[in-house]
């Protein structure tokens, strides 16, 4: 495998967006076919195949979040969008198959204790496999399938609310003290001796850097933060409540709870160790 930058297109961003997350979509389709093959293989070469999976999952879903945020064309957000959707369906799904869970459990892991690194892969993914509800009763893991779906939409949701909500202030020639000639130039006053300055980053980075104005710095700094209310209230009020169910599948009392131990970069031996090994004194 072979790492390095992605070749971005000129133009034709559709097809490439399409071409490109599809075709590592299928790579990812394909690795975790061949691991389910049933081909006697030890845990170093589970481990190849299961990271060359988790390869081109990456791949796919790296423009989602991204390109899916910053390109112009409404087409290509959208497909990416959709892309970041499958993406999330695709991760689910692999840390709730019962059927790769069983293959892990199985390996002898005996010779990866000589390799710290390929034993810390093992364990994050039994991790991941037990916190993706891989043990619960089908309704639960279906539930909690479509909860991380929901979350993604809504997500999506959120950034795109924030990223279409352009908001402006009007200032005057005195408030423009202190901008480039050019950014002056391109911000024309009206017939009533303004300028509109919006929240788009072109003017909003060297506005809120190089403006003299106190008041009118603090008033683009206001709109800006605004920016997708009220409409992202019930957006955020969803998120916080189905990620609080979805903890509460799979065991925990709270997200903040959930989302510690899913981040957590130590072993996967359990919260209460990692703590332990951080509040060690030392000597």
């Amino acid at each position: 495998m072979t790492l390095g930058p992605v070749p971005l297109p000129v133009d034709g961003w559709l097809e490439w967006a399409d071409q490109y997350t599809s075709s590592n979509f299928a790579e990812y389709r394909r690795l975790i076919a061949d691991l389910k093959d049933r081909t006697p293989r030890n845990a170093r070469q589970v481990l190849a195949i299961f990271n060359a999976a988790g390869v081109a999952l990456a791949n796919a879903a790296a423009p989602t979040s991204l390109i899916a945020e910053v390109h112009p064309d409404l087409g290509v957000r959208e497909l990416l969008e959709e892309r970041g959707r499958e993406a999330t369906e695709l991760s689910t799904s692999r840390s709730q198959d019962a059927e790769l869970f069983e293959l892990f459990a199985a390996l002898d892991t005996g010779e990866l204790d000589a390799d710290p690194h390929a034993l810390r892969v093992f364990e994050r993914t039994m991790r991941d496999f037990r916190l993706a509800g891989v043990g619960l009763p089908a309704a639960q893991r279906e539930r909690f399938a479509t909860i991380a779906k929901r979350l993604t939409e809504l997500e999506q949701d959120f950034a795109r609310h924030v990223r279409d909500d352009v908001r402006s202030i009007r200032v005057t020639l005195e408030q423009l003290d202190g901008l480039p000639s050019d950014f002056v130039a391109v911000h024309p006053l009206d017939g009533e001796g303004s300028a509109t300055i919006t929240t788009d980053y072109t003017d909003l980075v060297p506005f809120s850097a190089f403006s003299t104005s106190t008041e009118a710095r603090r008033d683009l700094a206001l709109e800006n933060e605004n920016r997708a209310w009220p409409v992202n209230d019930a957006v955020l009020a969803e998120i916080l409540s189905l990620r609080a169910e979805q903890a509460s599948i799979v065991g925990f009392e709270s997200w903040a709870d959930y989302d510690a131990q899913r981040k957590m970069v130590g072993s996967a031996t359990g919260i209460e160790s990692f703590l332990e090994e951080l509040l060690a004194p030392t000597h």
